[in-house]
């Protein structure tokens, strides 16, 4: 809907101008008016409009200082005077407030119509733009925010490279010059509402995790945060040197107070030692996730390396060795000492860590497997048989997300191999181009080719070097150098086995040109 404020002292052009707008224009539109200047200034506040038609002579405020002050205000009104001939002496003060347009004293109902609906389809367009530039921002903003999860996940779970390193700071705009892991854990205990579900605990941690950030802006820290384990994890950048030795102990009290007095939640923030290397990040976090949990190590479901033992069954697609860990937690959870709430959070923050692994690493961005059934799980018999299911999910879900990209990676690599067959490439680094595991590289590259990786750049080798054999006078030597073979007897035992005989064969074949051929050049 159009909102429209009619501004004339005259109630008869105010009627007549109604009137000639709700007749002529097929649209939907809310009139309002206002009999002077200070009048329309108040209508404009809380009445919104979208077009202001002003009269320029009212008594009180007048139509240029009302539309002066509109203009101030907002600057996407559409503001129209409406005037007589003799009043154009005002026009250059119209032009500099930003006047859109006029309507001369009298006007027929058709010019009134067309100006009207040029106003609308104004309005129109401005809206339609705004509206997609407000979509593209909250796209862009949920873009960086996952963008800064995954960095943080993987600067503080899975370890990062410096150079990878580098390229996140400059895609996210950090300044860094060092940094503190960071973990906030809150007690929901001392929540005065029961808090059950797992929305209500994102929604709590979310509401302190930005008076955190907000605090931390104030003494120019910037923090980053991930919230896919059950206590959210955050990066402290320090965009310059510190100003402080420590960890800033009072400073976290402060920000524990304004949580308690604002959400009525106990809150506390832990920091692990201050880091200036991605290399020393992973230690920063370890001895922050030390200091939350109050369960001794010893009784801890998940030994130190769990993670990365799964990891490595399914990148390595090793079945047996993935059912053998699979066995290894079911009876870790019946045996556990922990208090179940404790142990099911445990199981969570695992699912969600291979979840991650999944999607990222290995399912090129592929769908999460669900784990809200782990997170509803009502005792340890139920919790055992989600595990299991999620676990299976997980293995099945690798399988598939290799088998369906893997012609797709491996493409670029044939190109290659095509061009370049006479370089020493080893499987493992044909497998890395691929990215993949050598284990499903060996697998994939045959389901595709047909064949070995080892005969396929042999097949490559072999027919380029038949072909410079008949078509060139290179001896065998530099034929074998040419191919990728610096040793030529074991270029020549090569090729007999594929071929049947020896590159010699061939070479003897070329018709030598006779000395008194005419058409000879030598």
């Amino acid at each position: 809907m159009i909102k429209i404020l009619l501004v004339d002292d005259e109630k008869i052009e105010r009627d007549a101008l109604r009137l000639i707008i709700n007749k002529g224009v097929n649209k939907p539109i809310h009139i309002e008016e206002a009999t002077n200047g200070r009048e329309a200034l108040s209508l404009f506040q809380s009445f919104g409009p979208d077009i202001v038609f002003m009269d320029i002579k009212m008594p009180g405020i007048n139509g240029l200082e009302a539309a002066k002050t509109i203009r101030s205000q907002n600057s996407d009104t559409r503001i129209v005077f409406i005037t007589a001939f003799h009043e154009f002496d005002y026009a250059h003060e119209a032009i500099r407030i930003g006047v859109d347009d006029y309507l001369i004293k009298p006007s027929s109902e058709a010019q009134i119509v067309s100006l009207v609906e040029k106003m609308v389809s104004e309005v129109d367009v401005q809206r339609r733009e705004k509206n997609q530039a407000h979509t593209d921002d909250l796209r862009l903003s949920a873009l960086t925010e996952h963008l800064a999860q995954e960095f943080v996940y993987h600067l503080f779970l899975r370890g990062i490279e410096k150079d990878k390193f580098a390229n996140y700071l400059s895609l996210l705009s950090i300044p860094f010059v060092s940094g503190y892991g960071g973990i906030l854990e809150l007690d929901y205990e001392s929540y005065p509402i029961r808090v059950e579900s797992e929305y209500q605990k994102k929604i709590l941690q979310r509401r302190c995790a930005s008076v955190i950030t907000a605090e931390m802006k104030r003494q120019n820290h910037l923090c980053y945060w991930n919230f896919d384990l059950s206590d959210p994890y955050f990066l402290l950048a320090l965009p310059r040197e510190p100003t402080i030795d420590g960890q800033p102990t009072d400073l976290l009290h402060q920000i524990q107070e304004r949580i308690r007095h604002e959400f009525t939640i106990q809150a506390r923030i832990y920091l692990g030692p201050e880091f200036s290397e991605p290399s020393q990040a992973l230690r920063s976090y370890a001895r922050a996730r030390r200091n939350t949990s109050p369960i001794p190590r010893s009784k801890r479901l998940l030994k130190p390396g769990f993670e990365d033992q799964v990891k490595h069954s399914l990148l390595q697609s090793d079945k047996e060795a993935f059912q053998t860990l699979l066995d290894e937690l079911v009876t870790g959870i019946r045996e556990s000492e922990q208090d179940y709430l404790s142990l099911r959070t445990e199981i969570v923050d695992l699912s969600r860590v291979l979840n991650h692994f999944f999607t990222s690493r290995l399912a090129g961005g592929g769908d999460r497997i669900s784990d809200e059934a782990l997170l509803v799980a009502p005792d340890q018999t139920a919790l055992i048989a989600q595990v299991t299911v999620f676990f299976r999910e997980l293995y099945g879900g690798i399988e598939t997300g290799i088998e369906s990209r893997s012609s797709q990676n491996l493409d670029p690599l044939l190109a290659y191999l095509g061009k370049n067959f006479h370089r020493d490439l080893s499987l493992e680094q044909a497998a890395s181009m691929a990215r993949l595991s050598a284990f499903h590289f060996t697998k994939v590259f045959k389901q595709v080719t047909g064949t070995t990786y080892v005969d396929y750049l042999t097949r490559l080798r072999i027919e380029e070097a038949s072909y410079l054999l008949e078509n060139t006078p290179k001896s065998i030597t530099e034929v074998a150098e040419a191919v990728g073979y610096r040793d030529p007897n074991y270029f020549s035992r090569v090729y007999k086995k594929w071929t049947g005989h020896p590159p010699t064969k061939i070479r003897s074949k070329i018709i030598q040109i006779p000395q008194n051929n005419p058409d000879s050049i030598l």
